[in-house]
């Protein structure tokens, strides 16, 4: 990762910073010498009567982790907004819920009789476990991968890099387990029971990014369509996956010189294809674009999936992909204590899911979390996820009333926590069972080149964080809106001092002010680890 603090894929931020907060800091200093005491407001200062702030709010808050000492408070019990640090929340609420070591376990049941032949005489239902990533970006040593650019921000413009696994893999290896377990036709149909929670899209959308939270999930529910570029005023090249012969895929992309434009269109239809066209340019001697198109129905596209890996392994599938998902053929739940299972996939450890939500900042698999809590106590609801996340604040710790919440990832106007939240939340996951795995999921930040590792998975100079950020476009002024920036982990000072922090800038303007808060705050977190 570069030396930028908040690289793009690490950040989520939100929130308000004002000049006439520094009349309010409140510092408290501990073990800092004289000259420290002296210099460390003024340093601050400097930062925060920036023109660019003369409207924001900072909240600021550094604690001591062995001694618990505060270091520095400005305005830690205002609320801020936290954007994409929401997720260090949720990760935490779900590593308690279901531990690091949980492995999401997907099974297929037939229904019915199979013949000295191998024809089952009935159904094979897949039974979703909410798995997030259903085998599909699983690397040979049993890691979940992930890219600098995640394919679920294509569509925003950002460079985005493919990873290099199959994202039907999964029902790949379900396909072959179910081939070697004998079955070699199927008279009945292929169904996909995807009743483990409720399918919901979250109220606060993008339009670029109308996903759905869903317990089946096949490449995150999208279909990729990467675009390399040719020689100039030759057509570009167009690849897509995953593949499903019911689509129908076409590009007329064109390579310019310097142009990029791409343009897309999806129309999916009532048997459960797809007619999807991708038109415009892309400069030459580029790395390949890519754009996704989001499936309206993942169970069906699940399905369509399957029955193509069942007939990849020879196995005869009497019925058509090309068609919906028959959700009114599935069984009683208490009927599959009867049904004999044929096949099961096995997740990678849940500390992987996390790895790939706070280092990327997953907004979708981060909704995932609060379904799946509340899936892990019988019930199928947002609200339910969020009555369980709830529940783990008040125990360890954190005034509830001190945070709001309505989703997992950080995209709801209604989110907002204060810095003491965040650090109270910080401080309690030290102790926890899962602690070094809830740390080697965040970003890492070098802030001096004098790193040394330790036994506790902290190394001195090394800012281990969750970033984030929320922008809109000013259209009165025409310049960039930062509604919130922010920032929060752990860090080893200067001095060996374990500490926790929370700093966050809300509503702060200009065209160049999502680079310059970037910077800015990178500076605040090498005055504080100089300063301790």
């Amino acid at each position: 990762m570069s030396r930028t603090l908040l690289s793009r894929r690490c950040l989520s931020l939100t929130f308000l910073a004002t000049m006439l907060l520094i009349e309010s800091i409140l510092l408290v200093i501990a073990a800092a010498d004289t000259s420290t005491n002296v210099s460390l407001p003024a340093k601050l200062d400097e930062i925060m009567s920036s023109p660019s702030y003369n409207h924001s709010l900072w909240g600021i808050l550094v604690r001591d982790l062995d001694s618990n000492q505060t270091l520095l408070d400005i305005n830690s019990n205002k609320m801020f907004v936290p954007a994409s640090t929401t997720k260090l929340f949720t990760v935490a609420a779900a590593m308690d819920v279901l531990g690091a070591d949980y492995r999401f376990e997907t099974p297929v049941y037939a229904r019915g009789e199979v013949d000295s032949q191998g024809h089952l005489k009935g159904d094979l239902i897949l039974v979703a476990s909410g798995d997030p990533t259903m085998g599909g970006r699983t690397t040979r040593d049993g890691k979940i991968a992930y890219t600098k650019g995640d394919h679920t921000y294509a569509n925003y413009g950002r460079p985005t890099e493919l990873t290099a696994t199959d994202p039907a893999a999964g029902l790949g290896e379900l396909a072959r387990k179910i081939s070697d377990s004998g079955i070699k036709e199927i008279d009945g149909d292929v169904i996909v029971d995807d009743r483990l929670f409720k399918t919901y899209q979250p109220p606060v959308q993008a339009t670029l990014d109308p996903y759905l939270v869903s317990p089946i999930m096949i490449n995150d529910n999208l279909i990729d369509l990467e675009v390399i570029p040719g020689e100039p005023g030759k057509s570009a090249t167009l690849r897509w996956r995953p593949q499903i012969e019911c689509y129908n895929v076409t590009s007329g992309v064109a390579t310019s010189e310097t142009t990029e434009a791409l343009w897309y269109t999806s129309y999916f239809t009532d048997d459960g294809c797809a007619n999807i066209t991708i038109w415009g340019e892309v400069p030459a001697r580029e790395a390949p674009k890519v754009r996704v198109i989001h499936v309206p129905d993942p169970a069906s596209f699940a399905r369509s999936l399957f029955i193509e890996a069942l007939r990849g392994e020879g196995i005869k599938v009497n019925v058509s992909a090309a068609s919906l998902n028959p959700s009114e053929k599935l069984p009683s739940r208490e009927e599959y204590i009867r049904l004999d299972r044929v096949a099961r996939l096995v997740s990678p450890p849940f500390s992987e899911n996390a790895n790939l939500i706070l280092k990327v900042s997953h907004n979708l698999h981060a909704d995932t979390l609060l379904s799946l809590m509340a899936a892990r106590y019988g019930n199928t609801t947002l609200e339910d996820g969020l009555a369980v996340e709830r529940a783990f604040l008040a125990r360890v710790g954190v005034d509830p009333d001190s945070v709001s919440l309505s989703d997992g990832s950080g995209r709801s106007p209604a989110n907002r926590v204060t810095p003491t939240a965040v650090v109270q939340l910080l401080s309690y996951m030290v102790d926890h069972k899962d602690f070094e795995s809830y740390l080697n999921a965040m970003c890492v930040l070098n802030l001096t080149n004098n790193t040394v590792g330790n036994q506790d998975g902290l190394a001195q100079g090394q800012l281990r964080f969750k970033g984030g950020d929320m922008i809109y476009y000013d259209a009165l002024n025409q310049r960039t809106l930062l509604v919130s920036m922010g920032i929060c982990g752990y860090m080893k000072t200067a001095s060996g001092r374990r500490v926790a922090l929370a700093l966050y800038v809300n509503s702060a303007t200009g065209n160049d002010i999502y680079d310059r808060a970037i910077k800015d705050l990178e500076r605040i977190c090498k005055i504080v680890y100089d300063a301790y």
